[in-house]
């Protein structure tokens, strides 16, 4: 496993991550408090502190991350359940960044026409259709790392990511 991470990074590490909801939150929430990745329920009952640690690290050996409005708008959604505080820390952080990332748009009227979309829904689809740009994909979604390598998309599962450190 870590042979493969080690060539999907470095296949990759110049064209870019796109990296998935979850982990974009996570990414999001640790950068503001480490602690709170513990805290915050929705990044609490699927992570700890040290997978930002790992996530973090995995992150910056890549040139550009990716990402979609789909995947940005539902980890808008996600961050506003935060509170006080660490809401608005976290929204400021996110849109400093929002500038930085590479992000790719298709329109929803052409994801609505794709045989995934009833099946995965909007934001998946998105990805699948980004991904063939190529980027690498970085996710912890099983159901959606399970369609892409079946396809041959370069992905990872962040779960598998955990292991390594």
């Amino acid at each position: 496993m870590e042979r493969y991470v080690t060539e999907m990074a470095a296949r990759h590490r110049r064209g870019g991550v796109l990296v998935d909801t979850n982990l974009l939150l996570l990414f999001y929430v640790g950068s503001y408090e480490r602690s709170l990745v513990e805290r915050f329920p929705r990044t609490a009952d699927r992570f700890v502190s040290e997978d930002f640690d790992t996530l973090n690290g995995v992150l910056g050996g890549f040139e550009k991350v990716v990402t979609t409005p789909y995947i940005l708008t539902e980890t808008s959604n996600l961050l506003g359940q935060l509170g006080g505080r660490a809401k608005t820390g976290c929204f400021e952080l996110f849109a400093r960044s929002i500038p930085e990332l590479r992000e790719n748009h298709i329109s929803g009227a052409d994801l609505a026409r794709k045989p995934t979309f009833v099946k995965l829904g909007i934001t998946d689809t998105s990805i699948i259709e980004v991904a063939a740009a190529p980027y690498l994909v970085l996710t912890d979604d099983f159901r959606l790392y399970n369609y892409l390598a079946d396809r041959g998309v370069d992905v990872l599962n962040f779960n598998n990511l955990r292991s390594l450190g």
